[in-house]
């Protein structure tokens, strides 16, 4: 890998240490009970949605709205404690669209978010893992059913419109513009066309992405977090055909990645995060290699606005700051040590 080329990525780190504790908001009569035996184990933080000055959590048993305006002293606006574990956050307008597992998909009112109330859940066959939303249709990583197009068009009603089956449990998707990929572990990568939300419709497999634990797109770029094999980038071509273009290997497993205006970010479990330059897709430029301790390990990632927060499942969110002239730092929580190496 070639020496960091310049760019500006600033980020933070924090450390939520007792999400479990924050009281229950809500109070509508069909929120589901909290169980106070899941809420007595060990939290996890699964993922993180970031909007304006708002991030928003998927945990074990539960869903917090943190106010970030302040990245060095994060506060929690509200909470909805839950009979099972958010593992998938999206938020559009006033309503956050939870993927909760046995619950099914949770639609969450966010017109107070001091008390973020349950509006409407579905209830899907499967455990649902990823939701991501379309116009009016929610399409949900729903087990080994596959994928769900939702028509949410009546929030309070939402309507099951078709399904397409998976050939192996969808553990990681993403969609930009009408192409939708799913990642299914030893059944690789498909590609989905989802002009018409509500009825999507398998175009291909990719090739040699067996072992897919995520996925991510950005313009003709697709990224494929394939554990130990590291993360496949590929160019897609003209009737979406894929062309393998690099390999990032990196020190762990690849568990998941994401694109944001060319720049991946590699979770790599308790190995911790990769940041690499992809603005040369056959050409991979590694920024940075962030060492977490042992015990937090990286999940999923999300960069906005030059932040990159981490879902560090036991350690709750962390927010990485990288700079332009200097090595890359975790400001929260002060009192950790971690271990930040560039490439030579």
């Amino acid at each position: 890998m070639r020496r960091l080329r310049q760019h500006t990525v600033p980020a933070l780190l924090l450390l939520l240490a007792a999400l479990g504790t924050v009281p229950a908001s809500g109070g509508k009569k069909d929120q589901p009970a909290v169980d106070r035996e899941l809420l007595s184990k060990t939290v996890r933080t699964f993922d993180v949605a970031i909007r304006g000055d708002r991030a928003y959590i998927g945990r074990t048993s539960g869903f917090d709205i943190l106010d970030i305006t302040d990245p060095s002293g994060p506060s929690v606006l509200g909470s909805l404690e839950l009979t099972s574990t958010v593992t998938g956050v999206r938020v559009n307008g006033d309503t956050a669209f939870l993927a909760a597992g046995k619950l099914g998909l949770l639609m969450v009112d966010l017109t107070d978010e001091e008390q973020p109330t349950l509006r409407t859940r579905f209830d899907t066959p499967g455990l649902t893992r990823q939701v991501i939303v379309r116009d009016q249709v929610a399409l949900l990583a729903d087990g080994v059913q596959g994928l769900v197009a939702l028509d949410i068009s009546r929030p309070d009603k939402p309507v099951r419109r078709s399904v397409v089956s998976s050939r192996n449990r969808i553990r990681g998707m993403a969609a930009y513009g009408n192409l939708l990929a799913t990642a299914e572990g030893t059944a690789g990568v498909r590609l989905i066309d989802i002009s018409r939300p509500d009825q999507p419709r398998p175009v291909r497999s990719v090739r040699r992405t067996e072992g897919a634990l995520d996925v991510a797109l950005e313009g003709d770029l697709l990224a494929v977090a394939a554990g130990n094999r590291g993360v496949l980038v590929y160019r897609l071509e003209s009737g979406d055909r894929a062309e393998q273009v690099a390999v990032i290997e990196g020190p762990g497993k690849a568990v998941s990645v994401s694109l944001a205006g060319g720049i991946a970010t590699i979770c790599m479990g308790g190995r911790g995060v990769q940041i690499v330059d992809l603005a040369m897709p056959a050409d991979p430029v590694e920024l940075a290699a962030l060492r977490l301790p042992r015990g937090f390990p990286a999940l999923r990632s999300t960069l906005r606005d030059n932040l990159l927060f981490i879902a560090a499942d036991i350690a709750g969110l962390a927010v990485l700051e990288l700079h332009q002239d200097k090595e890359p730092e975790f400001i929260l929580p002060k009192a950790r040590s971690f271990k930040v190496t560039w490439p030579d």
